[in-house]
């Protein structure tokens, strides 16, 4: 039985995941091009490694050289951080000189823009640990998400310089099981991202009829508001609380400015000045005591109060439960009947 490249594989598990994605429509365009740039550069390498090829030789680096850039406009997309196309363009278009008129050049290029894009999305981060397009309560899986992939980066470079060490010094027996590791590390590490819901899957946008939705960039314009407004910010954020918004598990900071006509910032400011807590904090502490009165008042199940509270996942309910009421849903329940 034939023996299939490691890079192949991680190809057609790639494209299964991009097939899925596609099909739910919740993912960010960002996100599937990065799925799609990677699926393509992992069949790229496996072909450059299975067939010797001119114009694979010529295109490896080239395509190479869009998959970290790629990756940080998928983040950036998630953190609602606008990107100047045209300076991301610099990179590709150095590797495609290189290809032509340094080829010596190539790997040191593209290990350059590898590491600095690792650091770009390492270190891009908001102030507010919130990310704006993220769904509240998957901070934490942001955050891991954002590390894996600066790794991921990281590692690609290493990675790449070995090999080409490897090469120049004859040592070309060992050159493919350093590409298979890379590939293997770098698809499990994707994988991991994915299954462990990493928050990249974007809410689809709110009814277009609903009136008291205003365009993001409608939004953005608003102007900074003084300390007086900023109270009233929080009024209005709390009115809609009040009317059960938090309950949306597809909650994020970019929808609730929309529904409050606020800028995101605004809110944010006005929970921390006046509450001491993040937005997430505020938007836990709503479906916890949500959670708390199903608890007392109704025999639904701890899941099904879980989901009705806004909560998605079983493991972030029970940590913030507990965090909050000192204990867990099903002790609660038993301690108030």
């Amino acid at each position: 039985m034939p023996a299939i490249p490691v890079p192949f594989l991680a190809t057609a598990l790639l494209l299964a995941l991009l097939i899925i994605l596609l099909r739910r429509q919740t993912s960010s365009q960002t996100f599937l091009i990065f799925l799609a740039a990677a699926a393509f550069q992992t069949a790229i390498v496996g072909l450059r490694w299975s067939w010797e090829s001119d114009w694979l030789r010529t295109l490896q680096p080239i395509s190479a050289s869009l998959v970290p850039i790629f990756a940080y406009f998928a983040i950036a997309d998630l953190d609602n951080r606008p990107v100047v196309w045209w300076k991301h363009a610099v990179g590709p278009v150095a590797v495609i000189l290189a290809v032509f008129l340094l080829p010596f050049a190539i790997d040191p290029l593209l290990s350059l823009i590898f590491l600095v894009y690792a650091w770009l999305v390492y270190a891009s981060q908001p102030e507010s640990g919130i990310s704006p397009n993220a769904r509240f309560g998957s901070e934490m899986t942001i955050s891991r998400m954002r590390k894996g992939l600066a790794f991921v980066l990281a590692m690609s470079a290493v990675s790449d310089l070995i090999v080409s060490a490897l090469l120049s010094s004859g040592y070309t027996v060992f050159a493919a099981p350093v590409v298979a590791v890379t590939v293997s590390v770098v698809l499990l590490v994707i994988m991991v991202a994915l299954l462990g819901r990493t928050g990249m899957e974007m809410p689809p946008d709110l009814d277009p009829n609903t009136a008291e939705d205003a365009p993001v960039a409608e939004v953005a314009s608003y102007k900074e508001q003084d300390d007086v407004q900023v109270v009233e910010t929080l009024a209005i954020v709390e009115a809609l609380f009040n009317q059960g918004l938090y309950k949306d598990y597809d909650l994020t900071l970019a929808r609730l400015a929309r529904r409050a006509h606020v800028p995101a910032r605004t809110i944010s400011r006005a929970v921390n000045d006046i509450y001491g807590v993040t937005i997430t904090d505020l938007v836990n502490r709503y479906r916890v005591e949500e959670a708390m009165r199903l608890l007392r008042e109704t025999d639904m199940s701890v899941t099904e109060i879980m989901l009705e509270a806004g909560f998605q996942t079983k493991s972030n309910f029970n940590r913030v439960f507990k965090a909050l009421a000192g204990q867990t849903p099903s002790a609660y329940r038993t301690s108030e009947r």
